[in-house]
């Protein structure tokens, strides 16, 4: 009995050994995800002479997830406290936008206020629902359109070494889109950001009269006493006053503010009322404020 069994153990080893059934090495055999000394691998690895499968795409931040840079151009914006411009690419818009998406972002609670300091980057890219993506940077600092604060690390200034094929220049940080985020801080107005407003020519017998005003709106009374009709338009600006200068109050970026290009007219010896909003200067901090309608201006105060 210990004969056959003995060989019948010879013919199995030998019959294994014709079907080249040997026992595993670890010059041949490997686990998943591993890398053998051969060179072979599996996705995702890196074997020893130098070949990559495909990687996984970095991680990416989600705020210009709605940018639809096929329908639309890319905008810089740039203002060193003195100068700046804002400049406009085309060809290169899907590439730029590729690098700021793959920055990281941190949310914060709040805007850190006393980390604002010049220079002060701004950008903006079209949606498809045609609102717009706008965003201002400053000192690692990144705040979108609504005042959401963000901690992102870009290197904005490479962008400033570029040679734009389209820029217009800035006549000052008020003209970078969310910039009413730097300025008004905790209801209050931070006038070293702001710029100094140039003074205006009243145009000739036309007199602006305030006659009811709050936070929401100002209804003025508009007297022509000249003996020309005069010809204004839809749009009106805010000014603020410090000391003995005034200053252009920035628009809330929370919408796509404008004004009805329409034409209108005011006969001589004639009034008329109108009533401006306010609601694209977003809350006023207490002062004395100025209203412009087409170089008209009068003054008014908010407690």
């Amino acid at each position: 009995m210990k004969y056959i069994l003995a060989l019948g153990s010879i013919l199995l080893m030998m019959l294994l050994a014709a079907c080249g059934k040997e026992e595993p090495s670890s010059q041949g055999v490997q686990a998943a995800g591993s890398v053998s000394s051969q060179g072979a691998q599996t996705d995702g690895t890196l074997s020893s002479q130098g070949s990559r499968t495909a990687e996984k795409p970095k991680a990416q931040n989600s705020l210009w997830d709605a940018a639809s840079p096929g329908t639309s151009m890319i905008s810089f914006s740039c203002f060193d406290g003195k100068s700046g411009y804002t400049a406009y690419e085309h060809e290169e818009r899907e590439r730029l936008l590729a690098e700021l998406k793959a920055t990281p972002a941190k949310r914060l609670d709040a805007i850190p206020y006393d980390r604002i300091k010049y220079p002060v980057y701004g950008n903006w890219i079209g949606t498809k629902d045609g609102r717009g993506l706008q965003m201002i940077w400053t000192n690692g600092i990144l705040i979108t359109r609504d005042g959401e604060a963000y901690e992102f690390d870009f290197d904005w200034e490479k962008l400033t070494a570029r040679e734009w094929t389209q820029k217009r220049e800035l006549s000052g940080l008020v003209e970078i889109p969310g910039a009413y985020y730097l300025m008004n801080q905790n209801g209050q107005w931070n006038f070293s950001l702001m710029t100094a407003a140039e003074p205006e020519k009243a145009p000739a017998d036309i007199e602006m009269i305030i006659k009811n005003h709050s936070r929401e709106s100002v209804e003025v009374s508009l007297k022509n006493a000249g003996k020309e009709v005069w010809i204004y338009g839809a749009g009106y600006s805010l000014k603020v006053l410090n000391g003995e200068s005034w200053y252009a109050v920035p628009t809330i970026p929370t919408e796509n503010w404008g004004f009805v290009s329409i034409g209108y007219e005011l006969a001589p010896q004639q009034s008329a009322d109108r009533t401006y909003s306010l609601a694209m200067f977003g809350e006023l901090p207490a002062g004395k404020y100025k209203l412009n309608v087409n170089g008209c201006e009068a003054e008014f105060e908010l407690p």
